[in-house]
């Protein structure tokens, strides 16, 4: 249990970039510091009390980083940023529930028939049912795109250039 308790005091964490020895004591618990020539008592702790506070800063700094990356993570989830519009195709939600493995989780397309009020939309569903729906569950169908200049490429001459 020692071994163990030794192995997860010095393994760095993957937020704060330091190992949790290094957070309380401002050294790796392996580490051995021997001064070059005699210090005071009061210059050691003035020292140390640097080092932690400068590595407690790191460690916020670190934080907040990560805190940032993992917003910017979750906010690509979300698919819709702007209103719809009326007559919009949205894909609606297939729950878990209602489907089995093979299914896919939306289905689809669907034109938006009704703005309603705090960002839900009024859906013309399946075999002419209206459905409501938030608009974080709806996923905006994609017209598929025609790629450009791709009938200049291949003109009449058959000779080449």
């Amino acid at each position: 249990m020692a071994l163990t308790i030794t192995c997860y005091n010095s393994t760095e964490h993957s937020v704060t970039k330091c190992t949790p020895h290094q957070a309380l004591f401002g050294i790796e618990p392996n580490q051995i510091e021997i001064p070059d020539e005699a210090i005071l008592l009061q210059n050691f702790n003035k020292k140390r009390y640097d080092l932690l506070r400068n590595l407690h800063n790191t460690m916020i700094d670190n934080m907040d980083l990560a805190k940032g990356e993992r917003i910017k993570r979750e906010n690509r989830k979300r698919k819709i940023t702007e209103p719809l519009e009326k007559g919009t195709s949205v894909y609606i939600p297939n729950h878990k529930h209602r489907r089995n493995k093979k299914e896919p989780p939306f289905v689809g397309p669907y034109p938006v028939i009704k703005i309603l009020p705090r960002n839900t939309y009024l859906i013309l569903g399946p075999r002419n049912n209206k459905m409501k729906y938030h608009k974080d569950e709806l996923r905006i169908a994609e017209l598929p795109s025609t790629q450009h200049g791709e009938s200049s490429r291949h003109s009449s001459n058959p000779t080449g250039p």
